[in-house]
Parts: structure tokens; C-alpha cells; sequence
């Protein structure tokens, strides 16, 4: 039995501070000519991009934790900007990596962990990543180009300017991670991409959508917890032959615009997907900060042989819960169950329009008029949502208003008045007394002191 190597037997210093490229490489060649495991112990390695052998297995201890800067204690970090990887995977056929950090400096494009060929040829890649940690890096996590057999476990791959994981290849298993916190999707599928297990996974806070895959087939997405993506939680276009069971998708289309693309799930140009049994869920960002969304909880447009149903849309979206766009042959929607969050879209329509007409001369009828209803019902909302009359509403929307003038800036309260809607300034210092049970001088000396 061969003894394993450890990386500080080749001169790495693990400090932070010196480049460790030469030492960590030296290590990986020998372990690659000798057939032993590499080991890294802790500390913080610099190195620039390291280039991986076939059938190397390199491993560390895994003492990194979910987060922004939760690297843990044996970290490899990005020496360079202008590298073009951390790890290159490219001609490593059969390595495994296990509970190892990669850390960028989240600027540039440097990609995490990368593999890229010009063709799949004519064996397995068989790479398998365990328990690692890659995050802040200026492109993808991990590229994964023309790959053929992968699997990736109980990692983050997280915090980066990119993908969490690009795909272009198949037979993968990607099972048990954190996708998180990236600026483009948790997990993007570009053609071709097939035979993809995705199970038990947690993607969530990423600006692309959630899942996304483009000229795929074959995939089986299974339990997985799909968070405040800013896109779709789950996008396939057309992709063939797939099972999407059992998934949460929630809070999806945070930073979508336009409403019609603020949708939990989309589904385009599809053909052979069962879509059976997941939730869905609108919401905020935590501690009920920021946009709810979605505004539609499926969008569906030319699908072929495909079966929506027993999908449960609990106050799943705002406006509508299947947006479908026609064009199917053989499409069934069945069993499906849920309602819109219609109060609370109504809420964020009134709440949008005091916010931007408070200083205006605005009445009932205006109010009425913009959202077309009668004086009746629009009164019947307010108090229905609020417990105000419109009166009411608009004064406290001034007051909020005011109160917050005074407080960032030295603007007189004659000025601040006029500012909030007042021709009158005794009628603002009635209000704002009235409101707060204090006069608006009075707050303003208090605040100063």
C-alpha cells in the first residue's frame, strides 16, 4: 500500500503570502508518476492555475461552511487576476477531488475548476469533486466543456461572477450541493447536455435562473430547493425527455422587469417532460425586504406530449398561475392546485402608487380611475388591506415621507411641506403632530442632538 504525499514534503508553505504554484504542481506530477494520494494539509496556499493528471486523487479536510466567506481551513486562493483557472480538469480522466476550498478574488474571468476540450473523445472523464468549496471567482465556478461522465457532491459552488456549474457534456450527477449567490444561473445546461441527475440540492439567491438547460434531454431533477433565483427557478428550452418531481421553488423572478418574465418555471419548445408533484411559493428577500415575485408561476409555450399535474401553487405568484402561450400537440394540465397572492399584488400596485404621487393633488377618483374601480370597491380594499380610507393612506404615506426628510436632510420644514403634497403649512403640522404625537420641530431637535 502506497503512502500518501502531502504537498508541505514539496516545499508548499501554506501562509497566504508566498507562491505556492511550484510546490502544489511538483506534488500533483509525483502523485500522478506514483500512483499515491495526494494530501493538503491546512493552510492558505497562493498558487496560480494548477494542472490536474489522470487518476490523482487529491484530497484535504473539509472544514469549510456555507457563506460568503466560509472558506474553512486549507484553502487554495487565485494568485493572478489574469488567470484563465484555478484547477484545470481538461486531461485528469478518473481524478477525484475531495474537501478542498478554492477561493478567487472575485474579480476577471478566472473560472474555478475547468475542463475543456475540443471534442468528447473516445473515453469516460469520470471526474468526481466531494465536499469542496469554490466561490468568488470572476467566471464560472466550474466548467464542465464537452465532458462525458461526472459527479459532483456535497459542494458550494457559490459567490462567483459566472455559473455556479456550466455544463456542456453528460452522464453527470450532481447531488447534495449549494449553487448559490452567483451572478449568472445555479446550474446552466448548454447544448448538448444530457443524462443529467440533479437531486437534493439546494440553488438558491442566484441573478440567472435557478436550473437552466438549453438543448438537453434526459434529465431527472428530483427534490431539489430552488430560492429567490432572479430568473426562472427552473428554464428548459427545448429539452427532451425529462422528470421534474418533487422540487420547492420559491421567491423565483426577483429581478425581473417585465412581468411576464417573472415566472417560477418555464417550460418552451419541449418535448416528453412529466412535471409532477413540486411547490411553489412568492415571497421576499428575507426579513421581508425587497420585491415580491413571482408574477406568474409557470409560463408554457409549444410543448409536445407533456404532462403538468398534482403540482401544488400555494400563493405561488402575483398575477396569474400558468401563463400558456398555445402552440402544443398532446399537452396535458391537470390536478394542478393554487391561488394568486391577489391582496398582497394589489398591495404592491397601491403601495407603487402613493409612493410616486404622494406630492401631487390626488384624490379617490384618481386612485379609482388608475386601477379601474368604483369609489365603492376601491374603499372596500383599502380598508380591506390596510384598514384606512384613502384620506388616511395618503396622509400616512406624507408623514413617512416628511419624517424621513427631516431626518437626511437640512431642507426647512416650510420646504419639506411643499415636498410631501402641502399648500398648507399648518395643515402639514397637524397632520405630522397627529401622526406622531410630536411637532415636526421638535422631532428634528431630537434628532439632531
Amino acid at each position: 500500500m502506497y503512502e500518501t504525499l502531502n504537498v508541505r514534503d514539496f516545499g508548499a508553505i501554506g501562509d497566504g503570502i508566498a507562491d505556492d504554484t511550484e510546490a502544489l504542481q511538483n506534488a500533483i506530477d509525483t502523485a500522478a508518476e506514483s500512483g499515491q494520494s495526494l494530501f493538503i494539509p491546512q493552510g492558505e496556499y497562493r498558487s496560480r492555475t494548477l494542472t490536474l493528471h489522470p487518476e490523482v486523487y487529491l484530497s484535504a479536510e473539509p472544514t469549510w461552511g456555507f457563506g460568503w466567506d466560509a472558506c474553512g481551513k486549507t484553502v487554495i486562493r487565485q494568485a493572478d487576476v489574469n488567470m484563465v483557472c484555478q484547477i484545470d480538469l481538461t486531461e485528469a480522466r478518473g481524478c477525484t477531488i475531495r474537501g478542498l476550498s478554492l477561493m478567487g478574488l472575485g474579480i476577471g474571468q478566472c473560472i474555478g475548476m475547468l475542463s475543456r476540450k475540443a471534442d468528447f473523445g473516445s473515453q469516460e472523464d469520470s471526474y468526481r469533486i466531494e465536499d469542496c468549496c469554490i466561490s468568488h471567482y470572476g467566471g464560472h465556478a466550474m466548467l464542465l466543456d464537452h465532458v462525458s461522465c461526472f459527479s459532483i457532491r456535497h459542494s458550494q459552488l457559490g459567490f462567483c461572477g459566472g455559473d455556479g456549474l456550466h455544463v456542456n457534456g453528460w452522464n453527470g450527477f450532481i447531488l447534495d450541493n449549494w449553487l448559490s449567490g452567483n451572478t449568472g444561473s445555479g446550474y446552466y445546461g448548454e447544448h448538448p447536455n444530457s443524462s443529467i441527475t440533479m437531486t437534493s440540492n439546494r440553488i438558491e439567491w442566484n441573478a440567472g435562473d435557478g436550473i437552466f438547460s438549453a438543448g438537453g434531454g434526459h434529465y431527472n431533477i428530483t427534490g431539489n430547493y430552488i430560492d429567490r433565483s432572479g430568473r426562472a427557478a427552473l428554464h428548459l428550452r427545448r429539452v427532451h425527455t425529462a422528470t421534474c418531481t418533487g422540487n420547492i421553488m420559491y421567491r423565483s423572478g426577483k429581478h425581473q422587469e417585465q412581468e411576464d418574465e417573472s415566472v417560477h418555471c418555464v417550460l418552451e419548445h419541449c418535448q416528453g417532460i412529466t412535471f409532477i408533484g413540486n411547490s411553489m411559493k412568492s415571497g421576499q428577500d428575507d426579513h421581508q425586504q425587497g420585491v415580491v415575485s413571482p408574477v406568474w408561476s409557470m409560463r408554457l409555450h409549444n410543448l409536445t406530449d407533456c404532462i403538468i399535474s398534482s403540482n401544488t401553487m400555494y400563493k405561488s405568484s402575483l398575477l396569474g398561475l400558468i401563463d400558456d402561450r398555445g402552440g402544443h400537440d398532446n399537452l396535458i394540465v391537470t390536478q394542478n392546485v393554487g391561488r394568486e397572492s391577489v391582496e398582497l399584488y394589489r398591495q404592491i400596485r397601491i403601495d407603487e402608487y402613493f409612493n410616486t404621487h404622494y406630492s401631487e393633488s390626488i384624490s379617490e377618483d384618481d386612485l379609482a380611475q388608475h386601477f379601474n374601480l368604483s369609489k365603492r370597491q376601491l374603499n372596500r380594499i383599502l380598508q380591506n388591506i390596510y384598514n384606512m380610507s384613502f384620506r388616511e393612506k395618503l396622509i400616512l404615506v406624507r408623514m413617512q415621507q416628511a419624517k424621513q426628510l427631516l431626518l437626511s436632510t437640512d431642507h426647512s420644514i416650510e420646504a419639506i411641506a411643499e415636498m410631501v403634497g402641502y399648500s398648507s403649512l399648518s395643515g402639514f403640522y397637524y397632520a405630522f403632530r397627529k401622526t406622531y404625537n410630536i411637532a415636526a420641530g421638535e422631532y428634528r431637535k431630537i434628532l439632531s442632538k
